[in-house]
């Protein structure tokens, strides 16, 4: 990365939801039971469907029903930009499972190098809190037990490294999360093939478009999973030129401040059968208002 970080985007998550009534844990453990074939059936060759809605009807059905972000002008495209406090879990190489509260900012270039801040707390060890961050100019962690560092000097190439791999999945995230974005974004949208599992049926639709990887345009393919009883997002296939695929699974969603989100977010990679990364939402802005400066180092 040569002592700095390309321009990209990132995955978010949170802790367990506020109110967790028993009709939506139900009703969660059922959909994540359907999203773990979708995250199957993403790995299947697509097969084009020409029943009707259309792909466009069906992504105007998903936008209305996600709701817009508050103070948003449903005229304009939503800024690429998301904040999120959650609980990530994953297991290590060793075999063991680590707990992490995470509150994570991420603030989408416009002709400019994208923004990430990430506050990690384990929850084993709350002294060993972090921050790492790419403010923009310089990547940078600051630590309780050792203070602020540069990410740019030798010794953090493996945490740049890291920040880059952060960046880049949370802008997927956000690119698939921002539906109402989408329309003008998307070339070649089709449908595909619907998908039923446990109860719920999904419309599966795909676009391809272009995004940035440090100043090469490469092509993506975004195909969504959008449930036919309430046109809510279940879950996105990301495939970006060259890279491994990203598989998306969203559960447990409730409607917060007029937008649905997820309570529960499973990230695969590769086809993998297994989540790498389990995100329990307490909280996730769409398109929040951020300012750069929120992104610079402790003292700055």
């Amino acid at each position: 990365m040569d002592g700095s970080v390309s321009r990209s985007g990132i995955g978010v998550a949170a802790a367990p939801h506020r109110s967790g009534a028993r009709a939506r844990r139900q009703r969660g453990a059922a959909i994540a039971a359907t999203a773990l074939v979708l995250a199957a059936a993403a790995a299947a060759p697509a097969q084009e469907t020409p029943a009707s809605p259309t792909a466009g009807e069906i992504l105007a059905r998903a936008i209305a029903a996600q709701g817009l972000p508050p103070g948003r002008d449903p005229a304009a495209d939503l800024p690429l930009a998301l904040r999120a406090k959650v609980n990530l879990q994953y297991t290590s190489e060793q075999g063991d499972v680590i707990s992490v509260d995470a509150e994570r900012r991420f603030l989408g270039g416009s002709g400019g190098p994208d923004r990430i801040w990430t506050r990690a707390v384990p929850t084993a060890d709350r002294e060993s809190e972090t921050i790492v961050a790419f403010d923009g100019e310089t990547p940078w962690l600051w630590s309780r037990k050792a203070g602020l560092r540069r990410l740019d000097q030798p010794g953090g190439e493996n945490d740049r490294r890291q920040l880059q791999h952060d960046l880049e999945t949370t802008a997927l995230l956000t690119r698939a999360f921002l539906l109402r974005n989408l329309p003008a974004q998307l070339e070649d949208l089709r449908r595909l093939e619907d998908v039923s599992a446990w109860g719920h049926t999904a419309w599966v639709i795909e676009g391809s478009a272009r995004i940035d990887r440090g100043g090469e345009p490469r092509r993506v393919a975004l195909r969504l999973y959008v449930d036919q009883a309430n046109g809510w997002l279940l879950g996105a296939r990301v495939s970006v030129e060259r890279e491994e695929p990203l598989q998306i699974c969203l559960t447990k969603h409730e409607r917060v401040d007029g937008v649905v989100v997820p309570g529960r977010i499973e990230l695969y990679w590769n086809d993998e059968p297994e989540p790498r990364q389990t995100l329990y939402v307490s909280k996730l802005e769409l398109a929040p208002k951020l300012r750069p400066e929120e992104f610079a180092p402790p003292g700055r």
